[in-house]
């Protein structure tokens, strides 16, 4: 509900500033702020980029919103504002709209390597690998590959600080093999920097002389003399080390004295003198490390007051900067839980009102369903009824006509009865020899089932030549069954109990059972033994 009121209101107020120049002179600004920013000229003030910020929290795309709070964070980040700068580079992240075809992942590349530059600073090197993974995502995503690279140099230089050696060189030689293959020689060589000093720490001098003499030869960075160029002289403090390492102090000498016959900090001064003294240590000459020693420690004195000094201010941005966040968290939490009692309240209304309308729809259904089932009843019932009344008009109509034939046909039933008592006669000669029992005797000597057409053709058979046989089966008053009717056949033509029990499928004990139930409906006598002898002579 929210997010629909707010791109309601952002849709109206786009309508209302298309066609106003005032939104065409803020984008030339901001686009004119962000070149100064990407040339490293000076911003504007700001009350200027303030004024930008606010505008496009209004009416900007999601874009110019992150890249008007990106260069009010780069205002922040030029003054020292460590704090102010990461709020604003905070809201320059959620305001980028990832999900959009159009985000400018280029810029927000840049946003998240900024807020890692300054949680270096802060010595925050876990929190700085964090945002610069998604400043190397992002550069990858861009196509920005250069860019995606010397990521990866930033990101080895904190896994050194967390003293995560081998991850780092994984990272800078990695960034080293990428710049080689771009052709940019002379920075893939500025990169073997972070190898010598991880080796140097590790002592493995042969890899940091391989390291040393790569970044001597392919930097451009040296003269034809072998001078470096000015502002890079730390490097003699480190091909210092590596002669002092392996045991040659005099060459470490002369790369100490050679950064010291120019002016530099006193943090790198203490780096010379503490490798002079080391060198003396080494030879044996006290004299030397006496002196060196005093000189160490008091450039040493001299770097722990700078070190506390920055110290403080580290933990004074920090403090600042968690204090903004304590700030910002407080706000984000109140908005929060006035948002969760909006959707609370809505969500209520919402559930009531679904909840109500759901059942008066299941009621409603309900009624309609009985209406409908109480109709289907109806009509079923009511074909029924006619149905059942037509067919007993039918009935009745033809109850009397169905009596007369019955009667006739009874009649002239118990005629042919009485006539063909007489007159039917058994010719059990001329059943036996019939093609059909042959078949039978060959199929129960091969112990095989009779078909249904060869029961058909028995029965055919039967009635042929031997009817008044059939007639009796038939007259008695407890009926037999099919099954019992054609074993009185076949016990009639001389087919033994062993004889049946294969063309039915059955066992011999189960045809001396039949044996005897026909016996008892036949000749009331529940008994196998006589029936086959008293069969032949019914």
């Amino acid at each position: 509900m929210r997010r629909l009121l707010y791109i309601i209101i952002c849709i109206t107020t786009a309508i209302i500033f298309s066609g106003c120049g005032d939104g065409k002179r803020m984008r030339a600004m901001l686009e004119d702020v962000c070149s100064r920013n990407s040339n490293l000229k000076k911003l504007p003030t700001e009350d200027t980029l303030r004024m930008l910020t606010d505008y496009f929290d209004s009416h900007g795309t999601a874009n110019e919103r992150m890249k008007s709070m990106y260069v009010m964070g780069c205002m922040h980040m030029d003054k020292g504002d460590a704090p102010a700068a990461l709020k604003w580079f905070h809201d320059a992240v959620n305001a980028a709209d990832t999900t959009a075809a159009d985000c400018d992942i280029k810029t927000l590349s840049r946003i998240y390597g900024q807020m890692g530059a300054i949680f270096t600073d802060m010595r925050s090197p876990q929190l700085a690998i964090e945002v610069r993974q998604k400043a190397y995502d992002m550069a990858s995503k861009a196509s920005d590959s250069m860019n995606a690279v010397r990521i990866c140099l930033h990101i080895s230089s904190n896994y050194i600080l967390l003293g995560r050696y081998d991850t780092a060189l994984r990272y800078s030689q990695f960034a080293s093999q990428k710049l080689r293959e771009f052709g940019a020689r002379n920075e893939a060589a500025s990169a073997s920097a972070i190898d010598y000093t991880i080796y140097l720490t590790q002592k493995n001098y042969p890899k940091a002389k391989k390291a040393l003499d790569l970044y001597e030869s392919e930097t451009g960075y040296f003269d034809g003399k072998g001078n470096i160029a000015p502002g890079r002289e730390k490097f003699y403090i480190y091909k210092g080390d590596y002669y002092n390492g392996i045991g040659n102090q005099d060459s470490a000498l002369y790369y100490y004295r050679k950064f010291l016959s120019e002016r530099h900090g006193i943090e790198d001064t203490e780096g010379a003198y503490r490798g002079i003294m080391t060198a003396y240590r080494k030879l044996n000459i006290t004299d030397s490390v006496a002196k060196y020693s005093i000189l160490f420690s008091n450039a040493n004195d001299s770097a722990n007051i700078i070190k506390s000094s920055q110290e403080i201010t580290r933990l004074q941005a920090v403090y600042n900067y968690n204090d903004i966040q304590r700030m910002a968290m407080k706000k984000t939490s109140e908005v929060r839980e006035r948002q969760l009692w909006l959707y609370i309240v809505t969500l209520t209304s919402v559930v009531v009102f679904l909840v109500s309308y759901i059942l008066y729809k299941v009621r409603q259904r309900k009624v309609q369903n009985k209406i409908r089932d109480f109709s289907s009843r109806y009509k079923r019932d009511l074909s029924l009824y006619l149905q059942l009344k037509k067919e007993m008009e039918l009935l009745q109509s033809d109850h009397t006509l169905l009596e007369s034939n019955m009667r006739e046909l009874r009649d002239k039933l118990s005629e042919y009865e009485n006539e063909n008592k007489v007159r039917l006669v058994n010719n059990d000669r001329k059943a036996a020899q019939s093609l059909i029992i042959a078949v039978l005797r060959e199929m129960s000597a091969k112990d095989k089932m009779a078909s249904r057409q060869q029961w058909m053709d028995l029965d055919s058979e039967m009635c042929e030549n031997m009817p008044l046989f059939v007639w009796k089966l038939n007259s008695i008053s407890t009926p037999l069954t099919e099954q019992e009717q054609r074993v009185c056949c076949l016990a009639r033509m001389d087919f033994s109990a062993q004889d049946i029990a294969p063309l039915m499928a059955v066992s011999r004990q189960r045809i001396n059972n039949i044996f005897s139930t026909i016996s008892s409906k036949l000749f009331d006598e529940n008994s196998a033994r006589n029936f086959v002898r008293r069969i032949k002579k019914l």
